[in-house]
């Protein structure tokens, strides 16, 4: 195990605690005026699975039975920036085919999507990527929980740049 996995299991079973550089309210569990995937810490609304993402909170314990809740944000963000790494490493490597993937037709509206998320980030929707890019994750977490709404005191964006570093410096 890795240095990083180490630290970051460790975290998620509460053996140590985690440096709050997100600043306070890195936590939206139970948030109910949020939409799910963000009240879940959970901005991809990434389903439960038979995989455990660190800093899961296991499904036994969780309020939603169908979509994975984390400890905190940053963890969600780690496991959607993870699950698209693990896309692109399966040869998943155009935002086409990612999002064909993560969100396909057979439970979406899978070209308004891709659309959506071209109109969002310029990205060509056939162009090889290697890494996922911010702008990626940002559009995929302002489609599956709409747009924040300032009156309502949300962030700017779903996910901040320096939430992605944080989350992919945990990876």
């Amino acid at each position: 195990m890795k240095a990083k996995e180490a630290i970051a299991l460790a975290v998620a079973l509460g053996l140590i605690a985690w440096p709050r550089r997100s600043g306070p309210g890195v936590s939206y569990l139970g948030r109910s005026d949020l939409p799910r995937g963000v009240r879940n810490n959970n901005p991809g609304n990434i389903r439960v699975t038979s995989d455990r993402w660190v800093g899961q909170i296991p499904p036994s314990q969780a309020t939603d039975p169908d979509f994975a809740q984390f400890r905190n944000y940053i963890f969600g963000v780690r496991a959607m920036i993870k699950l698209l790494n693990n896309y692109i490493a399966a040869g998943y490597n155009t935002v086409a085919k990612i999002i064909n993937r993560y969100a396909p037709p057979s439970e979406n509206d899978t070209s308004a999507y891709i659309n959506f998320v071209i109109q969002q980030t310029g990205l060509n929707p056939n162009q090889q990527i290697s890494s996922v890019p911010y702008l990626l994750i940002k559009a995929m977490a302002t489609k599956e929980n709409g747009y924040p709404k300032p009156e309502r005191g949300d962030p700017p964006t779903w996910i901040s740049l320096q939430q992605f570093n944080e989350a992919e410096s945990i990876l």
